[in-house]
């Protein structure tokens, strides 16, 4: 067998990716059989493999315990090593949690999120909420902010509150929240003020001037306290890191969690350009592989440490698997390249129209169906498969329906199994919230 080095100087003209990749697959392709390693002069390395897509789905599955791999018992640490968690509505951290851990209780993300501060609720990528570590936030201040401050902004303006009014409301807010917490209405309160604060909390948020808290009231209310983020993180900088080096060591963090991905990928959940996502990549270098998909022309990137473990990955653990994962849970959240998934026949009754996943019940890693809850008296557990007679429909699936439940409600629920469900991207918005609203 011949071994070779070769280096590609073909680049598309302004360092853009290829777009048609025949001629570049055919050069792997042959290289694969003289056993060659290409690397480009950026010296971004490329793997000469075709993966299947079960390998690589698995492997993403065993990424974000969902699969053969035991989460660890640090929350902070499962929470890193998935990319954080989406948090736009109150319980889908939690789920997201129970899901990956069935021994979790809701108290020990309290612990970590409240008490400890060791991660915090901050404006994401995308301008979505998320849980993210504390060692993450600069980085994800950098690369996010101007987007999130131009947008809160206009909600400033639009509610005929000028930059003056909020430079002093701002300040009277910050010398109000002096080493103790407070909900918004003891905020109007204590400055004597009718007028609705949210924009101006929403904004200060944004700026990192302070930090969405504690629920006033239950796990799941969305009356909150408020907190200087200065005194939650007084040793962070949020000016640590310049904007370049953050997008690169955010991209890092997204293929740790999510990769491989495409480029694609990338862009959607950083919700930064192309032409930032192919800078940062030049600048990770030999950090980052490319692969392929077998019977797939995407090109996929993986930090190239990670190689070895994706040849080498394991099955799924016998028998069956179930985990009900709530909405905008992050293993599907991670991709806008959607196709990788096995089952997608069902793809309107997954995905919402603008992309937002509702809650899914997932066998052995494929999705099978999805489920919801009605809070009533007793409270309800309903779960819809789309093979109707699919055989999971046993007592296994009852009795995680049931873990389930009293995980949510502290008692015992009773499981229904409906027997239709419409379409959620024809559905009214936020439907995705509540996929099984008309099963009764």
């Amino acid at each position: 067998m011949v071994s070779i080095v070769a280096t590609i100087y073909a680049l598309p003209r302004n360092n853009e990716s290829f777009d048609n990749l025949e001629d570049e697959f055919s050069l792997l392709l042959l290289a694969k059989h003289l056993d060659v390693q290409f690397f480009r002069p950026d010296g971004e390395r490329r793997s000469m493999d075709c993966f299947d897509f079960d390998i690589i789905n698995r492997y993403i599955l065993n990424k974000h315990y969902l699969g053969a791999v035991t989460a660890p018992e640090d929350i902070s640490e499962l929470i890193q090593s998935i990319g954080g968690l989406p948090a736009a509505t109150s319980f889908t951290p939690y789920l997201s949690l129970f899901a990956r851990k069935p021994d979790f209780k809701r108290d020990q993300l309290d612990k970590i999120l409240y008490d400890q501060a060791t991660i915090a609720k901050i404006r994401g990528p995308r301008r979505e909420m998320f849980i993210l570590p504390a060692n993450q936030i600069p980085k994800v201040y950098q690369t996010t902010a101007d987007k999130s401050q131009k947008a809160s902004r206009g909600l400033l303006f639009q509610q005929g509150l000028s930059a003056t009014t909020y430079t002093q409301l701002s300040t009277e807010i910050l010398a109000l929240l002096a080493d103790k917490s407070m909900t918004k209405e003891q905020i109007k309160d204590e400055l004597a003020i009718e007028e609705d604060v949210s924009a101006i909390l929403n904004m200060m948020c944004d700026e990192c001037l302070i930090l969405r808290g504690r629920p006033a009231s239950g796990w799941l209310d969305e009356n909150i306290y408020f907190a200087r983020f200065g005194d939650v993180f007084p040793d962070l900088n949020l000016q640590g890191v310049s904007e370049k080096e953050a997008i690169s060591q955010l991209v890092h963090f997204y293929l740790r969690s999510y990769g491989p991905a495409t480029e694609n990928d990338i862009s959607w959940w950083t919700g930064l350009g192309k032409i930032r996502i192919r800078a940062a990549l030049r600048t990770l270098g030999e950090l980052v592989s490319q692969l392929r998909a077998c019977g797939s022309n995407q090109r996929f990137l993986i930090l190239s440490e990670e190689l070895p473990y994706l040849q080498q990955t394991p099955n799924l653990k016998e028998g069956i698997s179930l985990r009900f994962l709530p909405h905008l849970d992050p293993y599907f959240m991670g991709y806008i390249d959607r196709d990788r998934y096995s089952d997608m026949e069902e793809y309107d009754r997954i995905f919402d129209l603008e992309g937002r996943v509702t809650n899914t019940l997932l066998v052995n890693g494929d999705i099978k169906g999805v489920w919801d809850i009605d809070g009533g008296d007793p409270p309800l557990l309903k779960f819809h498969l789309f093979d109707y007679y699919l055989p999971i429909a046993s007592d296994a699936l009852i009795a995680q329906a049931k873990g389930l439940g009293q995980f949510l409600f502290g008692e015992e629920s009773k499981v229904v199994q409906c027997p239709y469900m419409p379409e959620l991207r024809t559905a009214p918005p936020g439907r995705f919230q509540t996929p099984l609203v008309e099963c009764r």
